[in-house]
């Protein structure tokens, strides 16, 4: 059963506002008929159309839902109904978490597969991280090995530590090594110190996030004084680690 005719005409009409209001009068709703066209409006083009979609998404994050925002991901044509599907389900929050740790596990497509890993670094939970970890020492894929790195150094948790310090010094992809330095400053352990810094710098204080006015595990570098203008933190470990022909920002 689909919803009411006349509700789906005003979900199509030409007019953005009537869109709305059908998108608003949707998200209201708990019926399960109305699922559809809610999903149909979360790609709406109209920014305040996906917004309340979404409203209604978090109000109403029942399995189904979030199962119907992790398919949604995988929408190759609509750019907007996909970062609205991220939306919502991080802030569903913990009631996401599990959904996407099992579809983690099986998803085949390169793209959800990246959608994913940057939701369990966002969401940061003791599931998502162990998964994490355990994709990270055989994953093939240059670009989800990246990003698997950059959300695990989102838990500055020195757990990942030797994973993470066993890839700098067997895997030959320069622009992995940069996110592992990268990962590794953001975790701010000192365990981590030879294998990143030259043996002349290794006395310095650990910095990382520190450089940008991060937590206090992460202290600002003492390479940095008033006199000399200030590198960003991501160049200056290109330039401490040897991985000049990174195209490093700052």
């Amino acid at each position: 059963m689909s919803a009411d005719p006349q509700l789906i005409e005003q979900a199509r009409s030409a007019d953005p506002d009537a869109r709305q209001k059908a998108a608003y009068l949707v998200a209201q709703s708990t019926n399960e008929r109305n699922l559809p066209l809610m999903f149909e409006l979360l790609g709406d083009k109209d920014w305040r159309v996906r917004k309340t979609i979404v409203d209604g998404f978090v109000r109403d994050a029942r399995t189904e839902i979030v199962e119907g925002l992790l398919n949604a991901l995988a929408d190759p044509e609509n750019a907007g109904k996909r970062n609205s599907a991220t939306e919502a389900l991080i802030r569903i929050g913990d009631a996401s978490i599990v959904p996407i740790v099992d579809r983690l596990r099986v998803e085949g497509d390169v793209d959800v597969r990246l959608s994913l890993v940057n939701l369990l670094g966002d969401l940061r939970s003791r599931a998502g991280f162990d998964l994490l970890l355990d994709l990270l020492q055989d994953e093939k894929d240059i670009n989800v090995a990246s990003s698997i790195v950059a959300s695990l150094g989102k838990y500055r948790d020195a757990a990942a530590l030797p994973v993470l310090l066993h890839l700098l010094r067997t895997r030959e992809d320069l622009w992995l090594k940069f996110h592992i330095v990268e990962a590794l400053g953001d975790i701010g352990d000192r365990s981590a110190l030879p294998a990143v810094l030259p043996p002349q710098q290794r006395g310095q204080r650990w910095g990382s996030s520190g450089d940008r006015g991060g937590s206090p595990r992460s202290p600002q570098s003492a390479s940095s004084t008033p006199s000399q203008p200030r590198m960003s933190s991501s160049r200056r470990r290109c330039r401490r680690t040897g991985l000049a022909p990174i195209p490093c920002g700052g």
